[in-house]
């Protein structure tokens, strides 16, 4: 992971994936137009790859699940027809193959 935010041609940024636990639902809900949002934003200042990230969960903070961050903010990027301008990569303690 830090190779990759290292690498200057990459021009990687870094998103998120957190929420306030107490905010329930409606914190998940906003959690992922935030996510959108800033996925957005990223692709628009010039990023090649956006990071969904999880770090930082504890007894306040949880995540919204990689796989639907992910699918929410690609879909997003697809409707703006910004999606074939940036890669994705998952940092997550969360994914598993079972």
């Amino acid at each position: 992971m830090a190779a990759i935010r290292a690498d200057r041609q990459l021009h990687a940024a870094t998103v998120t994936t957190l929420f306030p636990v107490a905010e329930g639902a409606a914190g998940l809900r906003a959690a992922i137009d935030r996510i959108c949002a800033e996925s957005e934003a990223a692709v628009r200042n010039g990023a090649e790859v956006v990071v969904l990230s999880d770090v930082g969960v504890n007894a306040d903070h949880t995540f919204v699940p990689s796989l639907l961050a992910l699918g929410a903010a690609h879909n997003h990027l697809l409707r703006n027809d910004l999606r074939t301008r940036v890669d994705f990569v998952i940092e997550s303690g969360e994914p598993r193959e079972v």
